[in-house]
Formats: structure tokens, sequence, C-alpha cells
């Protein structure tokens, strides 16, 4: 609101400029508004349901604890949450998982945020498109662009996650698995 508020005090912005401006963004602002509402639901919807907990419980039993479990959400609950809905919810999904794994609330949101780290185009693109809209550059060619700008991000983000959790003996042996952790989601997404 301050924003607004400045923004029309600085630059020339008559009632008839907003309501142009408003016209011609408000197709957009509304589907980036739906995205966030249906990430929100989802969120929810898996914690009023015991959705979190379940998945939780199954990556304990499959994965049991250290780098497997998180990479698995760094690289993989993290970024196809927030493809799915966008705007923070990956991470809102990760956070609760990671402390059901053990790590403190500092280190499972640092780890939950360099999750969102891994999502080349957020929720559903909106972001790429906004890019796309605004710099004249095609949709596809842009999110492909930056698909295969990804692999150092995805890599770095395991290998920064995996730091985090892995006894100094194991650190090589983790970066290791990081990389093709990353790799693989590189792969993944490009395919």
């Amino acid at each position: 609101m301050l924003a607004a508020v400045i923004g029309a005090g600085w630059f020339d912005l008559s009632p008839s400029v907003a309501a142009r401006a408003a016209a011609s963004w408000w197709a957009l602002v509304a589907e980036v508004a739906l995205i966030v509402a249906g990430g929100i639901a989802f969120a929810e919807a898996g914690r009023l349901t015991g959705g979190q907990e379940r998945l939780s419980s199954w990556l304990r039993r499959s994965l049991g604890t250290g780098i497997a479990p998180v990479l698995a959400i760094v690289h993989g609950v993290t970024p196809l949450a927030e493809s799915l809905t966008g705007f923070g919810i990956g991470a809102m999904l990760a956070i609760p998982l990671l402390t059901a794994l053990g790590l403190t609330g500092r280190r499972a949101a640092t780890i939950g945020l360099l999750g969102l780290c891994a999502v080349p185009w957020g929720s559903m693109g909106p972001g790429t498109l906004i890019a796309a809209q605004l710099g004249g550059v095609g949709f596809d060619a842009l999110g492909v662009a930056s698909a295969l700008l990804s692999l150092p991000v995805f890599v770095g983000v395991g290998v920064a996650a995996v730091l985090m959790v892995a006894p100094r003996e194991d650190r090589l042996r983790a970066c290791l698995a990081a990389v093709g952790s990353g790799a693989v989601l590189w792969c993944g997404v490009l395919w």
C-alpha cells in the first residue's frame, strides 16, 4: 500500500493512467492470485488431512535420516510443490517434513528455502509468463533457456543442503550424491 502511495506521488499516476494500467494488467493479476489461492488451499489441505504427516513418515521409513531424505525434499518435494503452486508453498510443505526428520527449525527453514531455488519456473510459470510478456520473448523459448541454465543451481542447492546435514567425514560422499541428484533433477526438467 505504501508503495502505491509513493508511486502515485512520485510518478504521474492520475486516475485515468491508473485505470488504463489496471485494465491492461487485471487478467495477469487474477491469474497469479488464483495460483496463490490454490497453493494455500493445497498446503492447508495437506496439513488438515494429515497428508504432510503421512509423507514425512513415508520418507523416514523409505529413506531413513541423513542426506537421502534431505535430497528427496530439496530436489523432489519442494520443486514439485513449488512448481504446482508457487509463491513459497513448496517451502511451507518442505519445512515441516525436514523438522520431522529431526532437523532444527533454523536448518529446516534454510534447506526448505534452498529448495525454492531448484524451481526454474515457479508456480506454473507466472514469473516466466510475466518476463516473456514484458520482454517480448516467447514463453516456451524463455522456459527452455531457463531450464538449460539451471544445472549449476540444482547442483549448488543440493551441495549446500547436504553440507548442512552430513557429518564431516561423509561430506565428500554427500556432495557427490548431491551432484548426482541435481543432475537427475536437471534431466527430468529438460525431458
